[in-house]
């Protein structure tokens, strides 16, 4: 599985109403047929980031089809004028990409409570 995460700072001029018009653009993704599953929100705290969203998809290729999909980039453009800064990572979860598993963490050394 890989993980999408976004983190978006929004410019200062941007608007209650625009923030939320942005997080429920994201939250509409959902529906697509590549997105896994998928959380998005406004940040409850003041900070380096307004809008936080976490999405998985089962492979690599379901996550470019999600990043070029229409709807996608109908949102990056409805963010482009919004935004002030943003970042985002893509990594594997739960095992390798290609279906080997991951060893468990090491537990030597560990003292239970």
């Amino acid at each position: 599985m890989i993980r999408h995460v976004a983190v978006i700072k929004l410019s200062p001029s941007s608007t209650a109403d625009q923030r939320g018009e942005l997080v429920g653009m994201i939250g509409a993704l959902r529906g697509l047929p590549q997105v896994r599953s998928m959380t998005v929100g406004e940040s409850v705290t003041e900070g380096q980031a307004d809008v936080g969203m976490v999405a998985d998809f089962d492979t690599a290729d379901d996550l470019a089809t999600y990043l070029t999909h229409p709807r996608h980039l109908e949102v990056v453009a409805f963010l482009g004028p919004l935004r002030e800064s943003s970042m985002g990572i893509d990594y594997v979860v739960d095992g390798h990409q290609d279906g080997t598993e991951r060893l468990a963490p090491s537990t030597e050394g560990v003292v239970a409570p």
